[in-house]
């Protein structure tokens, strides 16, 4: 499978869609409208899939493949590709930039991906349902840690669960609480060496954060996930492993229209 990639480069020269390989690994997951990383030049860029082929004129030596998928789910639709495609013909602005414009704010910003359950837990396949545990919402990155994205894709098409996108925000607008992993796993280690066997608590939490570093937890599903209480998980933040911060969610744009799976024709 080729994928049909617009990168992030806005330069005449390559304002046209370039050929990348799909792993086989994403051939289940990826369409016209997601976003990928992809290799360019020596580096890896943001890209937009504007197509998929099964033919390429690059020869099979060159072809470079996709480094990751940022989206099981469209960010774009159909409409809103040719809508890039119609204004880049009128206005002479790069297709990228067009592509950019319509993305939504909420991927425009440093964001983090969460798993939302739309129905009881028992109706997700087993694999799904130990990510999820007792919660209601769980980190994208699990799902993508255990090579579960062919079966969370599948539950999204069920409308079993619903993605949201959780973004760094200033400002007086509604907030989440979150708390932040200390990002470096050695130091959480050492943390954990350090307070030897005392505080058994928090030494729990500790070494469960060394193998989470960097990610980002509602606090009140951790203290569930750990069964320990928010004071334990508090000291923990006081002395480094983690921060608290608050964020603003935003959900997915176009979750309603794909649940009604409707089609909308527009006029170019």
């Amino acid at each position: 499978m080729i994928a049909k990639v617009i990168v992030d480069v806005s330069a005449y020269p390559v304002d046209r869609p370039f050929d990348y390989g799909v792993p086989s690994s994403l051939e289940t997951l990826i369409e016209a409208g997601s976003r990928v990383k992809v290799p360019f030049g020596r580096r890896n860029v943001l890209g937009f899939v504007v197509g998929l082929s099964d033919t390429t004129d690059v020869p099979q030596g060159k072809l470079k493949d996709v480094a990751e998928l940022l989206d099981i789910a469209p960010v774009l639709t159909a409409e809103m590709l040719e809508m890039a495609k119609w204004m880049t013909q009128k206005t002479l602005c790069y297709e990228i930039d067009a592509l950019q414009v319509m993305l939504p704010n909420a991927l425009r910003a440093k964001y983090e991906k969460r798993v939302v359950l739309k129905v009881p837990v028992e109706q997700l396949d087993e694999s799904l349902q130990t990510v999820f545990g007792k919660r209601k919402m769980s980190n994208y990155k699990l799902f993508e840690k255990n090579a579960l994205l062919p079966m969370l894709k599948q539950a999204l098409k069920r409308q079993q669960v619903e993605v949201v996108t959780t973004v760094k925000q200033q400002g007086k607008a509604k907030t989440v609480r979150m708390i932040q992993v200390h990002e470096d796993k050695f130091y959480l280690q050492q943390m954990a060496e350090q307070m030897g066997g005392r505080a058994k608590k928090q030494l729990q939490v500790v070494q469960w954060m060394s193998e989470h570093a960097g990610e980002q937890f509602v606090p009140s599903e951790l203290c569930a996930e750990l069964n320990v209480s928010e004071a334990v998980l508090k000291s923990v933040v006081e002395k480094g492993g983690a921060t608290f911060l608050n964020e603003e969610t935003y959900r997915d744009p176009f979750f309603e229209r794909r649940k009604g799976n409707r089609s909308t024709d527009v006029d170019f």
